[in-house]
């Protein structure tokens, strides 16, 4: 666990492709936006950080790998320079409340140069998006073992009463430890009795009741969205490749609920991904459902470590 005040993440990992989005206006001083950190925070300043080379970078702005020159904690330094000021103060006051296992770590964030940096803890192996385009498909067992870690963290959100809005393969990290967490909360938002009723994320993995944008949806919108990663992850496959918005729409609001390809893996596992992609959000599972259901049950009671698997990520 790093120490000092962990919270939530913005989402970097090695080889990201995207720095993150926003602009702060020039009318704004960017220090506003920073959230009033308590005693316990970790003073940053951009002159004890040493850059250690780029992760990754985007139309938002830059991330890149830097050593806290006075501690020597390896960090992912995100810069924001393009993002609506409303939403970085959005994503801003969600790092400074989250505190979980299952959650990158934020060490706090500071102005310079006109522009927000936010330092993270460093995921060394990246996102589940590069690992299985370079390793390839995820063994059954070991996703499982992933969903307990992701679902613990969204029932950790949802006690929050904090949607993500945006679980991907890209959004979920590993570390060397075994360990995996959320990033990313961009478009998060912290919303009265977890219900929200507004449209946005990526499409390709949207529930169909934030598709229509006719109903509001809560955490198992979230859930749907993790359906989707662990099937994708499993097979090494997106499950909606190449489809417009408008395509997207259609096939999910008239095809049947996507599924594991017959025959390749365990019914258990095909049962719990279903209960996740379940088309009618008030019969959908949500993450406190599928913690008990008997595969998530059984892959606890054996010890979720992912140590072994992650020392076989290693190059």
């Amino acid at each position: 666990m790093p120490p000092k005040k962990p919270g939530l993440g913005l989402s970097i990992a090695p080889g990201s492709a995207s720095a993150g989005s926003g602009v702060i206006a020039d009318t704004t001083d960017p220090s506003d936006l920073l959230p009033h950190d308590g005693e316990d925070a970790m003073k940053l300043k951009d002159k004890d950080l040493e850059f250690l080379g780029e992760l990754g970078a985007g139309n938002g702005g830059t991330v890149s790998k830097v050593r806290h020159i006075p501690t020597g904690i390896i960090m992912a330094r995100k810069n924001i320079m393009v993002s609506a000021e409303r939403q970085l103060k959005s994503e801003l006051k969600i790092l400074h409340i989250v505190r979980s296992d299952y959650i990158v770590s934020s060490y706090g964030a500071f102005s310079h140069e006109g522009a927000i940096s936010v330092c993270l803890e460093y995921m060394d192996l990246g996102s589940l998006d590069n690992i299985y385009h370079k390793k390839g498909p995820i063994p059954e067992v070991t996703t499982v073992k992933i969903a307990v870690h992701v679902l613990r963290g969204l029932l950790y959100l949802s006690e929050k009463s904090i949607l993500h809005r945006d679980i991907k393969p890209s959004n979920i990290l590993v570390n060397s430890k075994g360990q995996v967490k959320i990033t990313d909360f961009g478009v998060s938002k912290q919303v009265l009795d977890t219900i929200a009723r507004t449209f946005t994320g990526t499409q390709g993995y949207l529930a169909p009741e934030r598709i229509t944008s006719e109903n509001s949806y809560s955490v198992t919108s979230d859930v749907w969205a993790l359906g989707l990663s662990l099937i994708e992850i499993s097979t090494g496959k997106n499950v909606y490749p190449l489809l417009s918005l408008f395509e997207m729409m259609t096939y999910v609001q008239e095809s049947e609920p996507p599924s594991l390809p017959p025959g390749k893996f365990t019914p258990m596992f095909e049962d719990l991904v279903s209960k996740c992609v379940i088309k009618d959000p008030t019969k959908r599972f949500s993450p406190e459902d599928l913690l008990r259901h008997p595969y998530c049950m059984d892959v606890i009671a054996d010890g979720i470590s992912l140590i072994e698997w992650a020392e076989s990520l290693k190059d």
